[in-house]
């Protein structure tokens, strides 16, 4: 993530993935529920780090993904809309 160079990510009932440009599976992720929202792209600009989002409306929970696979977070953050 955050290069030039075209990566492929795949999102499919409860799982993620994502592969490089040369078809190598950089890693995966499986949800314990189905993924019903799109994935959406968070840009920060201090870090200059680039994430992927998902968010599980039934618990409320936000999932992030850095170049390196699933990104922990605190406890306690949430919500119930879309994250802009």
């Amino acid at each position: 993530m955050g290069t030039v160079v075209p990566e492929y990510i795949f999102v499919d009932k409860n799982k993620i993935s994502y592969y490089s440009r040369s078809n190598k599976l950089i890693y995966s992720y499986v949800f314990r529920r189905e993924i019903n929202g799109e994935p959406f792209v968070l840009r920060d600009q201090k870090n200059k780090q680039i994430m992927i989002g998902i968010t599980i409306p039934q618990t409320g929970e936000l999932y992030l993904f850095d170049s390196k696979g699933y990104y922990p977070m605190e406890s306690g953050i949430g919500g119930n809309t879309p994250l802009i």
